[in-house]
Formats: structure tokens, sequence, C-alpha cells
């Protein structure tokens, strides 16, 4: 019964019915038809992402570009903002100075950017900047000293010396014994082991323990606290003072005033040790002008100059390896002795050994180059030596030649000394040149013409005083 039962019900399914041919076609080909427009519209829209995902990206190079420069409103925009809260230009300590720096009459200072300041060996580079810097720190700024040929024994007893002496009329610092009532550096440094001989030595002594004292304390309560010497036991490279001022902007809140003494000592970068001179005095210059920029400070570095311009004005050329230093620098300073470059006749030359025993000596700045402001002014100084001291005796304004100096210096002309002059093929000496068309200053001495002195100097000469 089961069997019929399950035979009435299959009987009771309608029989399906066989697709024709052209049923079975019809079918394929719209199947084929529908992947294709399913394909068609996958690449479609994988076309339109694509081009989305390009206009993305060039927006976003475009925004990256575009934030990178300035240009329209921007740059009146930034001016405006840097007008209203400029970044302080740093005073020296010497007002005259500090105008030369700037316009000749305000803005001036020391500018963030790279300065050098160049002068002949032992002329006082730098005890200047020593009184500088200890100027800068006394009035709250923090300075960073780079000292790579003294100690920081040396230079603070130079420092106590000159505060030992500032105090003193130009008189007691000219006399040739009073001056010693303060105190030398290396009195400083020998002092507590120093014994008077007499009574009147003792008096001195006790005079200069007293001055020493108050230097002592003066130094410690109002210079120490912001000067910070770093005498590096092997050769520095420009990198590491670069990790210098950034580890003391992070620690201080506030990168410091760089001095370096002297550039040209700075050690290669690794793997740059065979390069030449200039080469590494390039790239030791333009990476402090890169440190200068990127912290807003000032960077000083002291420079040697080249001994073919020992006996003249000194210029951009005079500076060794001058080409970092001449297109990289912001501020470029000369300093020369009073004198220096002028002629009483062709044969003739500044007596330097004279006019450095000079007390005091006296010692001209000239603003080489100034990006901020104006260029050819000189500044006068007064040194003392032993004391390591500096007094500016420019008034109100810096002076626009190198002539212009104090009555006191004019009356006093400068000492000058003959140039033992080569022979001549028939045994004679040469003949001098004719100082009538040589430019005359009021003290009848001559500047010579740079080429024939340039000539004689490249000669081994000797001296007749």
């Amino acid at each position: 019964m089961a069997d019929n039962q399950q035979v009435s019900v299959s009987a009771a399914e309608p029989a399906a019915k066989p697709k024709s041919t052209a049923e079975a076609v019809a079918e394929i080909e719209a199947g084929i038809v529908a992947a294709q427009e399913a394909k068609q519209a996958a690449e479609t829209e994988t076309k339109q992402e694509a081009q989305q995902a390009k206009e993305k990206t060039l927006e976003e190079r475009k925004a990256e570009h575009e934030a990178k420069l300035k240009s329209g409103d921007a740059l009146v925009k930034s001016l405006k903002t840097f007008m209203q809260n400029p970044t302080p230009k740093i005073s020296t300590g010497f007002p005259v100075l500090d105008m030369a720096l700037g316009d000749g009459h305000f803005s001036g200072g020391l500018p963030p950017g790279l300065i050098s300041i160049g002068a002949i060996p032992s002329l006082g580079k730098t005890a200047f900047m020593l009184q500088v810097a200890d100027n800068i720190a006394q009035a709250g700024n923090d300075v960073l000293f780079i000292a790579l040929e003294m100690t920081a024994v040396e230079l603070t007893a130079r420092s106590i010396s000159r505060l030992s002496a500032r105090h003193l009329s130009d008189n007691d610092l000219k006399e040739e014994t009073k001056y010693l009532r303060a105190l030398t550096s290396s009195g400083v440094k020998y002092f507590e082991k120093y014994t008077p001989e007499n009574q009147a030595f003792s008096e001195l002594y006790t005079e200069r323990g007293e001055r020493l004292q108050r230097a002592l304390e003066i130094y410690e309560k109002e210079i120490a606290p912001h000067l910070f010497i770093h005498e590096p036991f092997s050769t520095l490279t420009a990198s590491q003072i670069e990790t210098l001022v950034k580890d003391h902007a992070e620690f201080h809140g506030k990168a410091p005033v760089v001095i370096l003494d002297y550039i040209q000592l700075l050690a290669a970068e690794q793997g740059h040790e065979r390069e030449t001179d200039k080469q590494k005095m390039d790239a030791a210059a333009l990476k402090l002008k890169h440190v200068s920029r990127d912290y807003k400070t000032p960077v000083i570095c002291i420079s040697s100059v080249n001994r073919a311009n020992y006996n003249e004005e000194m210029t951009m050329e005079s500076f060794k390896e001058s080409g970092g230093i001449e297109y990289s620098c912001d501020t470029v300073l000369g300093m020369q002795i009073y004198g220096q470059g002028l002629r009483r006749s062709s044969n003739e030359t500044l007596n330097f050994r004279l006019e450095k025993s000079r007390k005091p000596r006296r010692i001209q700045i000239c603003v080489l180059k100034n990006r901020d402001g104006e260029t050819g002014y000189f500044v006068n100084f007064e040194n003392y030596p032993a004391v390591n001291l500096y007094k500016e005796v420019s008034e109100k304004r810096p002076e626009r030649s190198f002539e212009d100096v104090p009555p006191h210096w004019k009356a006093d002309a400068p000492a000058f000394k003959m140039l033992k002059l080569p022979k001549t093929a028939s045994g004679g000496n040469e003949e001098p040149g004719n100082a009538d068309n040589q430019a005359t200053d009021p003290n009848g001495t001559h500047q010579a013409p740079p080429k024939k002195h340039k000539k004689a100097t490249e000669r081994p000469i000797t001296a007749q005083i």
C-alpha cells in the first residue's frame, strides 16, 4: 500500500518541460551580458577611486608645498608679527660699538646671526671678546664661551684682572708702576703665593688684595651665573657645538650667545678629514650659520688673518680662508692697530712693535660687513693689555673713517720703520716709489697702493728702526 501511495504522489507532480535550444542560448547570452556589465561597472568604479586618490594626493602635496613657502599677505603678516615681538639684539656693553652694529644711530647690538671678528696675532682679540662676554653675562644673558686655545682658569683670571682695574683712572692705568695697583692675570693666579718684600710693597699688596676680593665678589655674583666656559679635552667640530647649544636651550630654556675662540681650530667633521682647509672652513661656517639661524642667537667666531695682510688696513681679504667667513657671516668685524695700512713713503711701514708697546694701545674696530645695517663704521678703543681692559674712546657715534680719531691720538702720530729694499741688478737699492701721488692723511702719512705693498711683503725684509 505504501508503494502504491508513493507511486500516486509521483504521478501527481508535473514533469519538467525540457528547454529548447533557443532558450538555452538566450539564457547563456544574458549571463554573458550581465557579467560584462558587472565587469565594466567595477572597472569604472576602480578608475573613479584611482582618480579621487590621485586628486587627493595632489591636494595634499600642494598643501605641503604651500606650507613651506610664504607669499602674498603671509609675507606682510610675518613681518608685522616680528615687528610686534622682535628677536632682541644683545648689547656688547660698548654703546658706540652697538650703534655701529646697527645703522650708526639706533637698533644696535649683536643681531641673531653668525659674526666674525679678526685681527693680527696678539692684538687682544680674546681679551676683547672675553670682556664682551662678561658684559653680556652681567646683563643677565647666558654666554657659551668655547675655549679651544685657553683654559677656563686663564680666562677667569683675565676677567678678575680687568675687574680689579676697571675703576682706576686713565692716569693710574698709564703710569709705569701705579697701574700695578690692579692685578695682572698672573698676579691673580699667584696672589696667594706672593710675599711682600718691604713696607711699601706690603701696602700695595694689601690694596691689591682688597681689589682682588671685590673683583671676585662681582664676578661670582654678577657674571659667573650666566657665563659657561667649555674647554674640550680634544678637538671639537661645528656639529658638537650645535649639540652644546641645543642642550643648553633645552636645559636652561633659552639658547646662549656663543663665542668661539677661534674658528680655525675647529676640527673637520667625521668623514671629511681629507678635505682642504678652505673646504673645512666653509663647512664649519655654514654649520655655525645654521646654529645661529635655528636658535635665533648670535654666534661669534674669533678668526686669525692672512699673514700677507698684516701690514694692510683690515678688509674682507684679511681673513684666513675667507670664503666661508665672507659669504656665510652676517657681520664681519676687523680689529686693527691705529696706523695699520698707513705709510709716510713707499718704503716705510708701521712699526708694530712700538705701537703694540704703547700704554694704552690704540685699537680700531671696523664694520666690514653688516647684513642688517651699514658698513664702514669705525669705533676707537684704548687697550691696557696688562690688565685685559678695553675702553671705548669714540664719542657719541661711530666714525666713518679710520682717520677720524680722538685729538690726543692725532697729536701723537703712529711710529713707522724703514724697509730694507732688495738689491737691484746693478748692486744698488731699488728706488722708493713716488709718494707724491699717494693719499695723505692729516699727520702726513700715506696709504700705499696695495699692489706695491703686497709685492714688498712677499720678499723677506728686515727693519731699520
